[in-house]
Protein backbone atom coordinates (compact mmCIF):
# COMPACT_ATOMS: atom_id res chain seq x y z
CA UNK A 1 0.00 0.00 0.00
CA UNK A 2 1.27 3.37 -1.37
CA UNK A 3 -0.15 6.44 1.11
CA UNK A 4 0.43 10.02 1.72
CA UNK A 5 -1.05 13.29 3.14
CA UNK A 6 -0.81 16.76 2.05
CA UNK A 7 -1.28 19.68 3.94
CA UNK A 8 -0.11 23.33 4.59
CA UNK A 9 -2.34 25.18 1.55
CA UNK A 10 -5.89 25.76 0.41
CA UNK A 11 -7.54 22.41 -0.54
CA UNK A 12 -9.27 22.99 -4.45
CA UNK A 13 -11.22 20.45 -5.75
CA UNK A 14 -11.72 21.89 -9.55
CA UNK A 15 -14.64 23.66 -8.64
CA UNK A 16 -14.27 25.54 -4.97
CA UNK A 17 -12.04 25.71 -2.29
CA UNK A 18 -12.57 23.40 0.79
CA UNK A 19 -12.13 24.09 3.78
CA UNK A 20 -9.88 21.45 5.44
CA UNK A 21 -6.41 21.50 6.27
CA UNK A 22 -5.32 17.99 4.48
CA UNK A 23 -6.11 15.53 1.54
CA UNK A 24 -5.28 12.06 2.33
CA UNK A 25 -4.73 9.37 -0.69
CA UNK A 26 -4.30 5.64 -0.74
CA UNK A 27 -3.09 3.44 -3.73
CA UNK A 28 -3.61 6.05 -5.43
CA UNK A 29 -7.22 7.36 -4.47
CA UNK A 30 -8.25 10.52 -2.10
CA UNK A 31 -9.77 8.47 1.14
CA UNK A 32 -10.18 11.42 3.57
CA UNK A 33 -10.34 15.18 2.69
CA UNK A 34 -10.80 17.57 6.36
CA UNK A 35 -8.45 18.08 9.59
CA UNK A 36 -5.17 16.54 9.45
CA UNK A 37 -6.06 14.22 12.48
CA UNK A 38 -9.05 12.86 9.83
CA UNK A 39 -6.39 12.29 7.78
CA UNK A 40 -3.80 10.87 9.95
CA UNK A 41 -6.70 8.42 11.05
CA UNK A 42 -7.57 7.42 7.17
CA UNK A 43 -4.22 6.39 6.35
CA UNK A 44 -2.03 5.97 9.60
CA UNK A 45 1.90 6.21 9.28
CA UNK A 46 1.74 7.84 5.93
CA UNK A 47 4.39 9.82 4.46
CA UNK A 48 3.39 13.76 4.95
CA UNK A 49 3.78 16.87 2.63
CA UNK A 50 3.83 20.03 3.31
CA UNK A 51 2.21 22.14 -0.02
CA UNK A 52 4.42 25.50 2.14
CA UNK A 53 1.11 27.24 0.72
CA UNK A 54 0.81 25.82 -2.49
CA UNK A 55 -3.27 24.86 -3.60
CA UNK A 56 -3.63 21.06 -3.34
CA UNK A 57 -5.87 19.99 -5.66
CA UNK A 58 -6.37 16.14 -7.51
CA UNK A 59 -4.59 17.28 -10.94
CA UNK A 60 -5.26 20.21 -13.79
CA UNK A 61 -7.07 20.21 -17.09
CA UNK A 62 -5.57 22.17 -19.81
CA UNK A 63 -7.45 23.48 -22.42
CA UNK A 64 -5.14 23.99 -25.33
CA UNK A 65 -2.11 21.34 -25.92
CA UNK A 66 -0.86 19.68 -29.02
CA UNK A 67 -0.07 16.33 -27.87
CA UNK A 68 -0.27 15.40 -31.66
CA UNK A 69 2.22 17.90 -32.94
CA UNK A 70 4.58 16.50 -30.00
CA UNK A 71 4.48 13.26 -31.48
CA UNK A 72 4.83 14.60 -34.90
CA UNK A 73 8.12 16.13 -34.27
CA UNK A 74 9.28 13.26 -32.15
CA UNK A 75 9.50 11.33 -35.63
CA UNK A 76 10.49 14.79 -37.38
CA UNK A 77 13.66 17.25 -36.79
CA UNK A 78 13.14 19.55 -33.61
CA UNK A 79 14.92 23.29 -33.55
CA UNK A 80 12.56 24.22 -30.76
CA UNK A 81 15.74 24.84 -28.24
CA UNK A 82 18.58 25.10 -31.09
CA UNK A 83 18.55 28.75 -30.41
CA UNK A 84 20.17 30.48 -33.73
CA UNK A 85 20.17 30.46 -37.40
CA UNK A 86 23.44 28.00 -37.71
CA UNK A 87 22.45 25.63 -35.21
CA UNK A 88 18.77 25.32 -37.12
CA UNK A 89 20.83 24.27 -40.54
CA UNK A 90 23.34 22.48 -38.62
CA UNK A 91 20.39 20.35 -36.94
CA UNK A 92 18.07 20.34 -40.36
CA UNK A 93 21.59 19.09 -42.24
CA UNK A 94 22.14 16.44 -39.63
CA UNK A 95 18.30 15.44 -39.77
CA UNK A 96 18.71 14.96 -43.81
CA UNK A 97 21.88 13.06 -43.16
CA UNK A 98 20.27 10.44 -41.27
CA UNK A 99 17.14 10.10 -43.46
CA UNK A 100 17.65 6.01 -45.64
CA UNK A 101 15.09 7.28 -47.86
CA UNK A 102 16.52 9.62 -50.82
CA UNK A 103 12.57 10.58 -51.39
CA UNK A 104 11.73 11.65 -47.55
CA UNK A 105 10.81 14.68 -46.84
CA UNK A 106 12.58 16.43 -43.78
CA UNK A 107 9.52 17.85 -41.59
CA UNK A 108 9.50 19.33 -38.11
CA UNK A 109 9.64 22.51 -36.50
CA UNK A 110 10.05 25.17 -33.43
CA UNK A 111 12.11 27.42 -35.17
CA UNK A 112 11.57 31.08 -33.80
CA UNK A 113 11.72 34.55 -36.12
CA UNK A 114 13.90 35.91 -33.81
CA UNK A 115 17.01 33.71 -34.67
CA UNK A 116 16.56 35.07 -38.49
CA UNK A 117 17.70 38.67 -40.16
CA UNK A 118 14.18 40.06 -40.13
CA UNK A 119 12.22 37.48 -38.93
CA UNK A 120 12.10 35.31 -42.23
CA UNK A 121 14.20 31.91 -42.56
CA UNK A 122 15.43 31.87 -46.48
CA UNK A 123 15.00 29.00 -48.88
CA UNK A 124 18.65 29.55 -50.05
CA UNK A 125 19.79 28.69 -46.17
CA UNK A 126 17.34 25.53 -46.61
CA UNK A 127 18.95 24.56 -50.21
CA UNK A 128 22.56 25.04 -49.16
CA UNK A 129 22.13 22.27 -46.02
CA UNK A 130 19.56 20.10 -47.84
CA UNK A 131 19.52 20.50 -51.94
CA UNK A 132 18.45 17.33 -53.29
CA UNK A 133 14.73 16.70 -50.80
CA UNK A 134 11.93 18.54 -49.64
CA UNK A 135 12.31 20.43 -46.25
CA UNK A 136 8.92 22.13 -44.50
CA UNK A 137 9.51 23.16 -40.89
CA UNK A 138 6.63 24.44 -38.81
CA UNK A 139 7.78 27.66 -36.87
CA UNK A 140 7.53 27.77 -32.68
CA UNK A 141 3.55 28.64 -32.47
CA UNK A 142 3.22 26.38 -35.88
CA UNK A 143 1.83 29.13 -37.92
CA UNK A 144 4.10 29.74 -40.19
CA UNK A 145 6.42 27.34 -42.12
CA UNK A 146 10.04 27.34 -43.82
CA UNK A 147 10.24 25.71 -47.41
CA UNK A 148 13.32 24.85 -49.22
CA UNK A 149 13.31 25.64 -53.08
CA UNK A 150 12.03 21.70 -53.92
CA UNK A 151 8.97 21.91 -51.59
CA UNK A 152 7.95 25.17 -53.47
CA UNK A 153 8.65 23.46 -56.77
CA UNK A 154 6.95 20.49 -55.77
CA UNK A 155 3.63 22.68 -54.52
CA UNK A 156 3.72 24.73 -57.60
CA UNK A 157 4.50 28.39 -55.77
CA UNK A 158 6.43 30.66 -58.22
CA UNK A 159 6.14 34.10 -58.13
CA UNK A 160 2.76 34.22 -60.35
CA UNK A 161 1.24 32.07 -57.22
CA UNK A 162 -1.09 34.35 -55.64
CA UNK A 163 -1.43 34.42 -51.61
CA UNK A 164 -4.30 32.64 -50.40
CA UNK A 165 -6.77 34.23 -48.57
CA UNK A 166 -6.09 33.17 -45.28
CA UNK A 167 -1.84 33.48 -45.20
CA UNK A 168 0.61 35.13 -46.88
CA UNK A 169 3.61 33.85 -49.60
CA UNK A 170 6.87 36.03 -48.10
CA UNK A 171 8.71 37.67 -51.61
CA UNK A 172 11.47 38.49 -52.25
CA UNK A 173 12.44 42.01 -53.96
CA UNK A 174 11.93 40.10 -57.47
CA UNK A 175 8.67 38.43 -56.36
CA UNK A 176 10.29 35.23 -56.39
CA UNK A 177 9.14 33.24 -53.16
CA UNK A 178 11.16 33.89 -49.96
CA UNK A 179 11.12 30.71 -48.20
CA UNK A 180 8.91 32.09 -45.21
CA UNK A 181 5.20 30.99 -45.75
CA UNK A 182 2.12 32.98 -43.43
CA UNK A 183 -1.04 30.88 -41.43
CA UNK A 184 -2.85 29.47 -45.28
CA UNK A 185 -0.19 29.13 -47.22
CA UNK A 186 1.80 26.86 -45.40
CA UNK A 187 -0.93 24.51 -46.62
CA UNK A 188 -0.23 25.21 -50.43
CA UNK A 189 3.00 22.88 -49.57
CA UNK A 190 1.77 20.79 -46.50
CA UNK A 191 -1.09 19.43 -48.98
CA UNK A 192 1.82 17.78 -51.26
CA UNK A 193 3.85 16.39 -48.47
CA UNK A 194 3.31 12.77 -47.12
CA UNK A 195 1.53 12.26 -43.51
CA UNK A 196 2.93 10.17 -41.10
CA UNK A 197 0.48 6.76 -40.45
CA UNK A 198 -1.67 6.79 -37.42
CA UNK A 199 0.59 3.78 -35.93
CA UNK A 200 3.60 6.01 -36.53
CA UNK A 201 2.46 8.84 -34.31
CA UNK A 202 0.36 6.74 -31.37
CA UNK A 203 3.41 5.74 -29.14
CA UNK A 204 4.87 9.62 -29.21
CA UNK A 205 0.83 10.80 -28.22
CA UNK A 206 1.38 8.34 -25.35
CA UNK A 207 4.58 9.33 -24.43
CA UNK A 208 3.49 12.75 -24.50
CA UNK A 209 0.41 12.22 -21.96
CA UNK A 210 2.66 10.37 -19.74
CA UNK A 211 4.75 13.68 -19.52
CA UNK A 212 1.77 15.79 -18.98
CA UNK A 213 0.31 13.39 -16.30
CA UNK A 214 3.81 13.50 -14.44
CA UNK A 215 3.15 17.36 -14.16
CA UNK A 216 -0.37 16.95 -12.52
CA UNK A 217 -2.23 17.72 -15.92
CA UNK A 218 -4.63 14.29 -16.30
CA UNK A 219 -7.31 16.19 -18.67
CA UNK A 220 -6.62 17.85 -21.74
CA UNK A 221 -8.39 19.50 -25.47
CA UNK A 222 -6.29 18.19 -28.07
CA UNK A 223 -6.82 21.84 -30.03
CA UNK A 224 -7.54 20.77 -33.81
CA UNK A 225 -8.60 17.81 -35.03
CA UNK A 226 -7.60 17.99 -39.00
CA UNK A 227 -5.86 18.04 -41.41
CA UNK A 228 -4.59 21.79 -42.19
CA UNK A 229 -1.01 23.83 -42.16
CA UNK A 230 0.86 20.24 -43.13
CA UNK A 231 -0.11 18.84 -39.79
CA UNK A 232 -2.23 15.53 -40.03
CA UNK A 233 -5.85 15.03 -38.22
CA UNK A 234 -4.76 12.84 -35.29
CA UNK A 235 -7.74 11.21 -34.68
CA UNK A 236 -6.47 8.32 -35.46
CA UNK A 237 -3.64 8.41 -34.01
CA UNK A 238 -5.29 9.09 -30.65
CA UNK A 239 -8.06 6.14 -30.94
CA UNK A 240 -5.21 3.52 -31.40
CA UNK A 241 -3.33 5.43 -27.86
CA UNK A 242 -6.40 5.01 -26.55
CA UNK A 243 -6.67 1.38 -27.51
CA UNK A 244 -2.96 0.59 -26.24
CA UNK A 245 -3.72 2.13 -22.68
CA UNK A 246 -3.50 6.11 -22.89
CA UNK A 247 -3.77 7.66 -19.83
CA UNK A 248 -5.73 10.69 -19.03
CA UNK A 249 -8.70 12.10 -20.11
CA UNK A 250 -8.46 13.64 -23.81
CA UNK A 251 -11.00 15.83 -25.47
CA UNK A 252 -10.49 16.76 -28.74
CA UNK A 253 -11.68 20.31 -30.79
CA UNK A 254 -12.40 19.43 -34.50
CA UNK A 255 -11.15 22.50 -36.44
CA UNK A 256 -13.10 24.50 -38.52
CA UNK A 257 -11.59 25.53 -42.05
CA UNK A 258 -11.07 28.57 -42.60
CA UNK A 259 -12.33 28.70 -46.32
CA UNK A 260 -15.40 27.01 -44.92
CA UNK A 261 -18.50 28.99 -46.56
CA UNK A 262 -22.05 29.27 -45.28
CA UNK A 263 -22.92 27.25 -48.47
CA UNK A 264 -20.54 23.95 -46.82
CA UNK A 265 -21.72 24.02 -43.42
CA UNK A 266 -23.71 21.25 -43.70
CA UNK A 267 -21.84 19.22 -46.00
CA UNK A 268 -18.97 20.26 -43.05
CA UNK A 269 -21.35 19.42 -40.29
CA UNK A 270 -22.39 16.07 -41.78
CA UNK A 271 -18.71 15.10 -42.06
CA UNK A 272 -18.03 15.86 -38.54
CA UNK A 273 -20.94 13.83 -37.80
CA UNK A 274 -19.82 10.89 -39.47
CA UNK A 275 -16.40 11.16 -37.76
CA UNK A 276 -18.28 10.87 -34.24
CA UNK A 277 -20.72 8.01 -35.45
CA UNK A 278 -17.39 6.11 -36.18
CA UNK A 279 -15.91 7.11 -32.64
CA UNK A 280 -19.04 5.43 -31.03
CA UNK A 281 -18.90 2.31 -33.55
CA UNK A 282 -15.11 2.23 -31.53
CA UNK A 283 -16.73 2.29 -28.39
CA UNK A 284 -15.65 6.00 -28.19
CA UNK A 285 -17.32 9.39 -28.19
CA UNK A 286 -17.47 11.85 -30.49
CA UNK A 287 -14.39 13.82 -31.24
CA UNK A 288 -15.91 17.01 -30.26
CA UNK A 289 -17.01 15.91 -26.42
CA UNK A 290 -14.51 13.38 -25.73
CA UNK A 291 -12.27 10.90 -27.15
CA UNK A 292 -12.93 8.18 -25.45
CA UNK A 293 -15.17 7.86 -22.18
CA UNK A 294 -13.47 4.34 -20.23
CA UNK A 295 -9.71 5.94 -20.91
CA UNK A 296 -8.00 4.54 -17.72
CA UNK A 297 -7.78 7.84 -15.11
CA UNK A 298 -4.50 8.68 -13.84
CA UNK A 299 -3.05 8.86 -9.84
CA UNK A 300 -3.99 11.73 -8.12
CA UNK A 301 -1.40 14.43 -8.29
Amino acid sequence: MTALIVTGGPVFDGERLIPAQAVAVRDGTIVAVGSLAAARAAVPGADEVDAAGGVIAPSFADAHVHLGLVALEALDCSLDDAGSEAACLERIRAHAASLTDPQAWVRGGGWRAEWFAGGTPSREALDAVVPDRPVLLLDSDRHGGWANSRALALAGIDRTTPDPPDGRIVRGADGEPQGTLREGAVDLVGRVAPEPSPAALAPGIRAAADHLISLGVTGWQEAALASFGSIPDFTDAYHLALAAGLRGRPTGAIWVPRDLTVDGVDAFVAGVRERADAAHATGCRSSIRGMCPDSPRPEPR
